[in-house]
């Protein structure tokens, strides 16, 4: 049985697989540049649940969950092709997207976290 760090580093690599594969799926089937700021959304929205959940219960986050699935599941490169691909068309596209996906982003996080906060 493996424990301590070395089981931790196990599940942060297979959970990061896990979320790689998932953001491939949701990429695909939202198609383009899309793909890419939805998956990051969702993460966001994932990780502001996981923040107030963690928070109300009173323990640490999880690396697995934290680093590991959603780690794998969200992506800054990818954000940064599309966003570097988009401004090539357009500095507006491009600039837009960037924009879009931050702030969407941090409401997201910012709407789970205050969602999980509020169930008693």
């Amino acid at each position: 049985m493996m424990g301590g760090m070395a089981g931790e580093m196990l599940g942060v690599m297979v959970l990061g697989g896990v979320g790689s594969v998932l953001r491939w799926g949701v990429s695909s089937w939202v198609g383009g540049e899309w793909g890419t700021v939805v998956v990051n959304w969702i993460g966001s929205l994932l990780m502001g649940l996981v923040m107030g959940y963690c928070e109300r219960r009173g323990v640490g986050y999880s690396p697995m969950v934290v680093a590991g699935l959603l780690g794998g599941f969200t992506t800054f490169s990818a954000l940064s092709r599309d966003v570097v691909l988009l401004a090539k068309k357009s500095v507006w596209l491009g600039g837009g997207m960037a924009v879009v996906t931050m702030v969407g982003g941090i409401v997201c996080a910012w709407g789970g976290y205050l969602v999980t906060k509020s169930i008693h």
